[in-house]
């Protein structure tokens, strides 16, 4: 379970679930502090709530990283890190690669030796 914040991901760490007048209701949590604030708020209106920690152990390496999109967030969640890294690295060579080819073809057109 995740969130996005703009194009960055945060990893949801807690669901708080209570009662409304209109029905059940949760808020995800991304941190102790907003968990807290959330309970606190619900104390405040004696409002009865649980907790659920949700376990991120397995996915803190994608919690901060940026997307173009939820969907290819989700893709690379489900994808798994060793896929991140292996693009992460694939990336990392052929960007070089793919600036050296364009300044070689700027050279040749305008005949200036690099």
């Amino acid at each position: 379970m995740f969130r996005m914040l703009g194009n960055k991901v945060e990893l949801i760490r807690y669901v708080v679930s209570y009662e409304t007048m209109n029905g059940p209701s949760t808020e995800q949590c991304v941190s102790d502090l907003h968990r807290d604030e959330v309970i606190q708020r619900l104390m405040n209106s004696a409002v009865p709530h649980t907790v659920e920690t949700i376990d991120q152990s397995l996915n803190e390496w994608f919690n901060g990283l940026t997307f173009d999109s939820y969907d290819v967030a989700l893709q690379t969640l489900n994808a798994g890190k060793d896929a991140y890294d292996s693009a992460m690295e694939t990336k990392s060579i052929t960007d070089p690669l793919k600036i050296r080819a364009d300044l070689d073809f700027i050279a040749i057109m305008t005949g200036v030796t690099i």
